[in-house]
């Protein structure tokens, strides 16, 4: 059998049972359902009554109905819901605040759960496994552990603060004190400032590079003039013991005897033994010495007197560089060179035959580079057997005979007749000197008939 309800519109289900109630009468009533089977029931009492509203639908003044209260623990008061239902709960311990949806605005007051974090002075892994939720992890002094990853660039595009304290506090303070402005006030005893340090040894320091200040073992700081003179300003005052000062007075007694010994710029010294007297001239010769008997005097005493190089006859003295000093050479005897001008005089001659014809810029002495020929003597004869006279002309070139009455001739003659000749310098001084590179050379007629000789005294010289 089938327990049913009837319904609302009193028809009976046909072939079924119909559950019913009694009243308060003691009569027995139907129980109702609606058309959906749902059992119809009447709140007399406990409901609160009143109107019931659907879901969703407006507030309206005039409604009434049974309300889900709660107590503050003294008074029941109504438990509110949002426009979409939700039940508004304020936390009042255990997190407590406000909470707020992401990207809410800011408002002065509002409240919020505070996130802690877990002390850990050495940080470490407080999770097992990749994944897990952690704490956030602080030091001593609270501050939060964080891991900088990847590139972290800081610049100017606004400030950068950094909290220093402690030691590191102290170090900057006292690098700060030491700064001192250009110009700027300082207090002796009070003011602060970087030690300069040296370095007592030996170092190398290239060129623009920087190099600690050399100093000695003493502390003392070394000076270099750097090859110019240091000028020092002001009074100089040393401070001398009775043995540095007594030595200073010896020496400016030795001065001033030195000084009344010169007249002029020449010191005078009187020989008061007939010892032989010993001079050092040093190194470099540098004493100058005169003698003491004058010009046109009878010899006497010991005056002083010139000096020559012995050289043997024949042989060339080694040449100088230009403005170079140079020996005075005499021969062994004592006998200084002067004649010619030169040791080592040399001689040359030339023979034109009729055979030969007329000489034209022929060389009788020839020289090499940086080389001139200076002539002695020179002597031009002709054979008796010439049937004419002959012209010559003998002279310096370095291709040519010089022109008829050109310069650098040191032999010219319009006709030397036969049997005759012409002589030109006895060898005891310098006729003619050529220039640098300039040979000896003839230009003459063919002697007819016999012969034409030319004889050359000469020595070379570095021109």
């Amino acid at each position: 059998m089938t327990l049913i309800g009837k319904s609302q519109d009193g028809s009976d289900p046909t072939g079924s049972s119909v559950v019913a109630g009694v009243d308060g009468s003691g009569n027995a009533q139907d129980m109702l359902t609606d058309t959906d089977g749902h059992l119809q029931v009447d709140v007399l009492s406990g409901g609160g009554g009143g109107t019931l509203v659907t879901d969703g639908e407006a507030v309206d003044g005039a409604d009434t109905g049974g309300l889900v209260l709660g107590t503050d623990g003294s008074n029941y008061q109504i438990l509110s819901t949002d426009s979409s239902g939700h039940l508004q709960v304020d936390i009042l311990s255990g997190g407590g605040g406000t909470q707020y949806a992401e990207d809410a605005v800011h408002n002065s007051g509002d409240t919020g759960t505070m996130a802690l974090a877990v002390r850990n002075d050495t940080l470490a892994a407080l999770a097992g496994t990749d994944g897990d939720y952690a704490p956030l992890q602080v030091n001593a002094s609270g501050a939060l552990f964080t891991e900088v990853t990847g590139t972290a660039t800081v610049d100017n595009g606004g400030t950068f603060a950094v909290q220093v304290d402690g030691d590191a506090l102290t170090a900057l303070q006292l690098i700060d004190d030491a700064v001192h402005t250009d110009d700027a006030a300082f207090t002796l005893g009070t003011s602060k400032g970087v030690m300069m340090m040296g370095f007592a040894g030996t170092q190398s320091v290239n060129a623009n590079d920087a190099g600690a200040i050399a100093m000695d073992t003493d502390g003392a700081i070394h000076i270099s003039d750097g090859g110019n003179t240091i000028t020092v300003d002001g009074t100089v005052t040393a401070n001398l013991s009775a043995t540095d000062n007594a030595v200073l007075d010896a020496i400016q007694a030795a001065v001033e005897v030195i000084d009344n010994a010169i007249s002029g710029s020449e010191m005078q010294v009187d020989i008061v033994s007939s010892a032989t007297l010993t001079v050092d001239l040093g190194s470099n010769n540098d004493v100058t010495a005169t003698g003491n008997v004058a010009h046109d005097a009878a010899d006497s005493g010991n005056p002083v007197k010139l000096g020559h190089k012995a050289v043997d006859i024949g042989s060339n003295p080694t040449e100088v560089a230009a403005s170079d000093r140079t020996d005075w050479y005499a021969n062994r005897a004592g006998v200084p060179f002067v004649i010619g001008g030169h040791p080592n005089i040399l001689n040359a001659s030339i023979n034109v035959t009729d055979a030969d014809g007329a000489q034209t810029d022929t060389a009788i002495v020839t020289v090499g580079a940086g080389e001139a020929i200076c002539v002695t003597h020179i002597a031009a004869t002709c054979d008796n057997a010439n049937t004419g006279d002959v012209q010559c002309r003998v002279g310096f070139g370095t291709a040519n005979t010089p022109a008829e009455d050109a310069a650098k001739q040191v032999l010219n003659h319009p006709g030397i007749a036969a049997g005759g000749g012409m002589v030109v310098g006895s060898g005891a001084g310098i006729i003619g000197q050529g220039a640098a590179n300039e040979d000896l050379r003839i230009t003459c007629e063919d002697p007819a008939g016999g012969s034409l000789s030319v004889n050359v005294s000469y020595f070379t010289i570095a021109a």
